[in-house]
């Protein structure tokens, strides 16, 4: 015989949902009414479905039943392949799952707000997805995308996975209904069932006016009682004011991070990306950091004379030092023998107009750029003999890759060490600062 008459609200239905008596005892407390039944069989056997406001589904509930598109339902089960959507004769349906990660749990009950962050998942080994099935009926995309977007603002994420929900929990509001799919297993259901219905209650009074132990209900508490929940509260609003206040000053400092970086690409990471004049322009700054001076010799030249090297390079300090400097960037090359000759004609050159040789011949190559930084191969690393022969003759060889990991220590060092370091090396240049 089926139950009849209108019992305390809210009135709950539990189904395949084994507990032990721990929880048992909680769940009570939590409702004024409320059935267990093995499935939907016996439910519709013993209860209409008038006399119900929730159904809670536990992990042993295997079939879909009419009956959870005209009733609260929150739902444990992943057996079930489908769920209602937030538009009619549309269904959620269940992706199989991806054993991908595994999280820490954390036993502190916190709000609705914050379930994610208490339930760690200890026990779900991977992720679900959850979307609406687009072929049900004949209902227009609008409905179907409007029902993936109330779904999705619902949605539980792992921070790894934003756009794979493990877990849904929204609101129908044409059928004034609430829906939960946590398929994943959860260490505390219990406290999931009273988040979630305390959240509902918000919208639906009249079906969820108050739950939970009523000693507990702030109508009846003791003095001493009150005074630890205002600490509480106290705690939680100064927990919150301060994480407000850590979010804006990380939002201030992921700000000023992106606009620092994005002036660095355009300027010192130019020594890495670089051909050309952009990279003879950023290689010119650079020396002028170390405190060189530093003269465009390519500028100089009357148009239809023959060029010369980029740069060159003098210190007051150092009286008659003079350095000429070409500058090469490369897609797949990491320098070429060829500019090692172009750089001794140059100095041939600079002998017959001021009647004695650079103190220095310096080549600074960018390349291969088509590879990242850290799989790029040397200058002449594969015929040292060649850069054996060229350091004879007061050469320096010196990849554009060194100059940027001597600009990302330059606050930390003195600059007259790396000038003396150009100065004095010769061959494959690499700046170690002095001990």
């Amino acid at each position: 015989m089926k139950i009849k008459g209108s019992k305390p609200r809210p009135r709950v239905a539990v189904v395949g949902f084994p507990l032990n008596e721990e929880d048992r005892d909680r769940i009570e407390q939590l409702f004024p009414s409320i059935y267990f039944f093995k499935d939907f069989n016996v439910l519709e056997q013993k209860i209409s479905e008038l006399e119900i406001d929730l159904l809670i589904l536990g992990e042993e509930v295997e079939n879909y039943s009419q009956i959870l598109n005209r009733i609260c339902v929150i739902s444990f089960s992943c057996k079930i392949p489908y769920m209602p959507s937030p538009e009619i004769n549309r269904l959620m349906e269940l992706s199989a799952p991806v054993k991908t990660e595994e999280f820490i749990e954390n036993d502190i009950p916190l709000s609705f707000s914050n379930l994610r962050e208490r339930e760690r998942w200890s026990n779900a080994k991977g992720w679900l997805t959850i979307f609406v099935k687009r072929s049900l009926s004949l209902i227009i995309d609008p409905e179907w995308k409007n029902a993936n977007s109330i779904m999705s603002d619902g949605a539980i994420v792992s921070d790894f996975h934003t756009k794979r929900p493990f877990a849904t929990i929204f609101i129908n509001t044409k059928r004034k209904l609430g829906i939960a799919w946590i398929p994943l297993p959860v260490n505390h259901k219990i406290d999931w069932i009273e988040a979630i219905v305390n959240e509902w209650s918000k919208s639906f009074p009249d079906k969820f006016p108050s739950i939970g132990n009523w000693a507990r209900q702030n109508y009846w508490l003791i003095s001493d009682e009150i005074k630890i929940a205002n600490d509480i509260k106290n705690l939680e609003d100064q927990k919150i004011a301060i994480n407000n206040k850590i979010d804006d000053d990380i939002a201030l400092l992921i700000k000023k991070y992106n606009e620092v970086t994005t002036q660095n690409d355009k300027t010192l990471r130019k020594l890495l990306t670089a051909q050309g004049s952009e990279l003879v322009d950023i290689v010119q700054s650079v020396f002028e950091k170390f405190g060189f001076n530093v003269k465009k010799i390519d500028e100089q030249i009357d148009e239809g004379k023959a060029k010369k090297e980029d740069l060159r390079l003098t210190k007051d300090e150092f009286e008659n030092w003079e350095a000429i400097v070409e500058v090469r960037g490369y897609s797949k090359s990491s320098g070429k023998e060829d500019d090692i000759k172009r750089l001794d004609k140059f100095s041939k050159l600079y002998n017959k107009e001021n009647g004695k040789f650079p103190d220095k011949m310096i080549y600074i190559v960018n390349g291969p750029i088509e590879l990242q930084p850290l799989l790029r191969q040397y200058p002449f690393a594969s015929n040292p003999d060649f850069l054996a022969s060229f350091a004879e003759d007061d050469g320096l060889v010196i990849s554009t890759i060194n100059l940027y990991k001597v600009m990302q220590i330059f606050d930390r060092v003195n600059t007259s060490d790396i000038v003396n370091s150009i100065i004095k090396s010769t061959g494959d240049w690499k700046f170690v600062p002095p001990t």
